[in-house]
């Protein structure tokens, strides 16, 4: 087992299986958020509160990381893993038994429960998982599953809703999950380092790792823009009389599945700092594209604009969260920068349905490209510095310098 974990080699049984369980885990969740904002406005509901519900859901997420965070950091993860995906199945087989708002809330917030558990422990498995040596290529790679679901979810589930109906899709889901938790008894891996706490009597339980803060306070500003790609494009797509919006997400998730292992062995070779920022700029190319698409080509080369973007960034931030933290303190790391997405993309649901209801669709991501244009300069004022910083310590010390 210890070779597994801490050996040189990447593509070990545990890392494949772990990349086939967040692939249909992501694929499943990705499914729920595009025809969620759609079977709510099918049902009655308004654009604001279709926001409210996906918010629900991150939010759930944000305020339950940290404490799987601080549990996986001393507990068993492949434990929590199942949990997780137990509290999962249970909400998406309450989707097809339930149709009202009132049970749909409460339904987002048990799979809200049962995601921050699943998604925390993954990645926090992952890391150990991959060797230090190769952190940006494998999580780049570890990555690509989110990808392949990215292309797979919503385009499956606005597939089945349109030639089924809404059942039909929540019975697909359900299956899914059920795959997702057998595999899951399969992964051959545990984490036995018990680690100790060393806090004082008198101190409050650390739930957030300090030294991830930063990058995830970058990555924030991209989760809300990216709400804004996930629950609003399909709506805008149809508000603009646009077919196929599905082939959107394929696009974005093709340019994602090419951009984050090239992207990762860049950031190995050449420094995180010169993928991220460029990264940055596509995004916000991709996002002023948004706000005057007019037809399916103008809003597929955004969608490959935002794909590259997302994929040099996410990636090597998600690294940089890992590479910063203590070794045991990589599942608080973890779970501070998903905890960093979840709020982003709540914020994100509520503020665009808001947008979009009083203002439009395509203002959604011309604000979304300030945010960005924001995080830019948060970058390069408070974090540049020190990545370069850590670079050349690690620089040094792989090759035994002082």
């Amino acid at each position: 087992m210890e070779k597994t974990i801490n050996g040189e080699k990447l593509w070990t049984k545990p890392f494949s299986i772990l990349m086939i369980v967040n692939l249909i885990a992501y694929t499943l969740i990705y499914m729920l958020m595009a025809i969620l904002p759609l079977f709510i406005l099918h049902i009655g509901g308004s654009k604001f509160m279709a926001g409210v519900i996906s918010a629900v859901f991150t939010f759930t997420c944000f305020i339950t990381r940290p404490w799987f965070g601080n549990l996986l950091d001393g507990k068993r993860r492949k434990t929590i893993l199942q949990i997780g995906n137990i509290i999962l199945l249970i909400s998406v087989i309450g989707y097809n038994l339930f149709n009202s708002i009132a049970m749909l809330l409460i339904l987002r917030v048990i799979q809200g429960i049962g995601w921050s558990a699943v998604s925390t422990s993954t990645s926090t498995i992952v890391s150990d998982l991959i060797p230090p040596f190769k952190r940006f290529e494998g999580i780049g790679y570890y990555g690509m599953s989110t990808s392949i679901a990215l292309a797979i979810g919503p385009a499956l589930g606005l597939f089945i809703v349109e030639n089924f109906n809404y059942s039909t899709c929540y019975i697909v889901i359900a299956i899914l999950e059920i795959i997702v938790l057998t595999l899951g008894f399969l992964l051959n891996y545990e984490h036995h380092k018990k680690v100790e706490r060393l806090q004082k009597s008198n101190q409050l339980p650390v739930i957030f790792e300090k030294t991830a803060i930063l990058p995830s306070a970058i990555f924030f500003f991209v989760a809300i823009s990216y709400s804004g790609i996930l629950t609003f494009i399909p709506s805008y797509a149809v508000y603009t009389g646009i077919r196929n919006i599905s082939m959107f997400f394929i696009v974005f998730a093709a340019a994602l599945f090419i951009t984050r292992p090239v992207t990762g062995k860049m950031a190995d070779r050449i420094g995180a700092t010169k993928v991220i920022l460029p990264g940055l700029v596509l995004l916000i190319i991709s996002l002023l594209l948004l706000t005057k698409s007019t037809s399916l080509l103008m809003f597929l080369v955004a969608g490959v604009f935002y794909g590259l973007g997302y994929g040099s960034v996410q990636p090597v931030l998600n690294a940089l969260v890992v590479t910063f933290a203590p070794v045991e303190r990589r599942g608080s790391a973890n779970a501070t920068f998903l905890a960093a997405n979840d709020i982003g993309m709540g914020i994100g649901a509520i503020m665009w349905g808001l947008v979009s209801q009083n203002f439009g669709f395509a203002y959604i991501y011309l604000f979304s490209s300030f945010l960005i244009a924001l995080s830019i300069i948060v970058y390069l004022v408070v974090l540049k510095h020190r990545v370069n910083t850590h670079a050349d310590s690690s620089r040094k010390t792989s090759i035994g310098l002082p």
